[in-house]
């Protein structure tokens, strides 16, 4: 006999084969109902962040594309050209990347430099307080999207 086993009714979750069945909705034991229900979201969080990873691609390369060549044409090739390297990173994200991820990591970031550079709530040092308010607003943009 298992241990800890019950007596007389129920049966083996389908899911773990080891613990009783707890759930009457999904059939399965306390914790594979409890992970069967994470799972469901991250399959739905997983569409999404592909949408975003793949608009987010579909925006990077139509900024790389360059225009034909004119003279109009190659002032805003050459702009374009400037702005892209203005914000390339030097070590890219990875194809999997969520945006959304990047974003938390940057704002994580900027408050550790808020705090590293004594900019508190109650005040700011030279003006420090609302540059950062303004680079964290426009990570948040980055991340999210145009009219999101």
């Amino acid at each position: 006999m298992l241990v800890g086993a019950k007596v007389g009714t129920g049966e083996l979750c389908p899911r773990c084969g080891v613990r009783w069945q707890e759930d009457e909705a999904s059939g399965f034991c306390g914790e594979c109902a409890d992970e069967a229900v994470v799972d469901r979201y991250h399959e739905r969080e997983a569409q999404a962040i592909a949408r975003r990873r793949d608009a987010w691609a579909a925006r990077t390369e139509s900024a790389r594309r360059s225009p034909a060549s004119s003279r109009p044409a190659n002032r805003e090739r050459q702009r374009r050209h400037r702005l892209i390297e203005a914000v390339r990173p030097r070590d890219p994200a990875p194809q999997w990347t969520d945006p959304f991820v990047l974003a938390r990591e940057a704002l994580h970031r900027l408050a550790q430099a808020r705090s590293a550079l004594g900019v508190g709530a109650s005040g700011s040092r030279d003006g420090g307080r609302e540059l950062l308010a303004q680079v964290e607003e426009i990570v948040r943009q980055l991340a999210w999207g145009p009219g999101g």
